[in-house]
């Protein structure tokens, strides 16, 4: 069951060349699905799936302005506090048996949900002779600082909450998009994470030693693509 509460305002400013938008939002989940750890001591995880209840508290704003009919400036930004609230001190099976879950959680903030995320760019555009328009895009893109995985206690015993936590990094992305005089024919470049920056994506943790079976997943280095579409 999920109750939520939502309050938006939409809005454009001089001469409708500014448009700012806000939204500002909490939900109330009784039952999130969570991975719920049932190991207690030493031994790979066993991993069940539990209804948690979880909170958000969230809002974001979304700006474009005009600067002349040619460039715009937009930017996206957004706060999330996602917090799960409780989790079960124990579990009770079917059969009648309860697993003890005092070590199943250590982080209350939904992994993989950092709490601020923001997107701030520029677009020119360029008509050509032919009646064909080019316009090139720059922006960057700012992630918080935020957890990856969930954790036990025994993990953090063991050391691994530094390796579980990307702190905050921002990517630059470039590219431009040719668009033919009717629109039936386009072509965009870009390049992804421009200035090749260093960040994680994902990490996998043990609860037993030894600490070299840690896994950490790279997030995508310098990117270079194209895509060409035509419209029937």
């Amino acid at each position: 069951e999920l109750t939520s509460y939502e309050f938006g305002t939409k809005n454009t400013f001089l001469g409708n060349t500014l448009r700012l938008n806000a939204d500002l939002f909490y939900y109330d989940y009784e039952g999130y699905p969570e991975g719920y750890n049932l190991r207690i001591g030493g031994g790979p995880p066993i991993f069940t799936v539990m209804p948690v209840p979880l909170r958000v508290l969230g809002l974001e704003v979304d700006m474009e302005y005009l600067i002349t009919m040619y460039d715009k400036i937009s930017l996206t930004a957004g706060y999330q506090d996602i917090k799960i609230t409780d989790y079960p001190s124990a579990i009770t099976w079917s059969d009648g048996s309860v697993t003890d879950g005092s070590y199943a959680a250590m982080l209350d903030q939904l992994p993989g949900h950092p709490k601020t995320k923001a997107t701030i760019g520029y677009d020119h555009t360029f008509t050509l002779g032919d009646g064909s328009i080019l316009a090139p895009r720059a922006e960057l893109v700012y992630t918080g600082g935020h957890y990856l995985s969930q954790m036990t206690y025994l993990m953090t015993d063991l050391g691994e909450k530094p390796y579980n936590h990307q702190s905050a990094y921002m990517l630059a992305n470039i590219g431009a998009t040719w668009t033919s005089a009717d629109q039936k024919y386009s072509a965009t470049a870009y390049v992804r994470n421009a200035l090749d920056e260093e960040y994680k994506a994902g990490v996998s943790l043990v609860s037993n030693p030894p600490l070299s079976a840690i896994g950490v997943t790279p997030g995508d280095p310098r990117t270079f693509g194209a895509m060409f579409s035509i419209k029937f």
